[in-house]
């Protein structure tokens, strides 16, 4: 599942909001609203741009919204979603969510390079665990044959 919201920009700035590529409004939207903020809210945001992945395991991206406001301010749009959220799905609700096709190429290439990053970082932790596992073993291998 995926949830996408930004500030609109007419006057009055009510959100738009996207779940799983669709635009939602009323109490759905507000509450994928409250959720996606409960779960954000302790996230400090810096510049315009950023990647995170939450305690949930779900993923937080930030970024600016191409599109100005009245004032002729852009927004930063909240973006969560799961692991279990295709590639597909993703480029649909930021598209509907009013990103261009640059945007959504910009948030893949950063995405990808952390998720590569987190891979890199899992497969060290493996391998020291096996190395640490290999140790002991022959530790208690070698005290086991000095005890004969």
């Amino acid at each position: 599942m995926i949830v996408a919201t930004v500030q609109g920009n007419e006057r009055g700035g009510k959100h738009i909001t996207v779940k799983d590529g669709v635009k939602i409004s009323g109490k759905e939207q507000q509450e994928a609203i409250d959720e996606l903020y409960d779960k954000v809210r302790d996230i400090d945001i810096f510049g315009d741009f950023g990647i995170k992945k939450l305690k949930s395991k779900e993923w937080f991206c930030y970024m600016e919204h191409p599109e100005v406001d009245a004032s002729g301010r852009t927004g930063i749009a909240f973006i969560v979603w799961d692991k279990s959220t295709s590639d597909e799905t993703i480029k649909k609700t930021m598209k509907e969510i009013g990103f261009r096709n640059e945007d959504y190429r910009k948030f893949e290439k950063r995405y990808n390079k952390i998720k590569e990053r987190l891979n890199k970082k899992r497969q060290l932790i493996f391998l020291v665990g096996i190395g640490i596992g290999l140790a002991a073993s022959l530790i208690a291998i070698t005290l086991s044959m000095i005890k004969k």
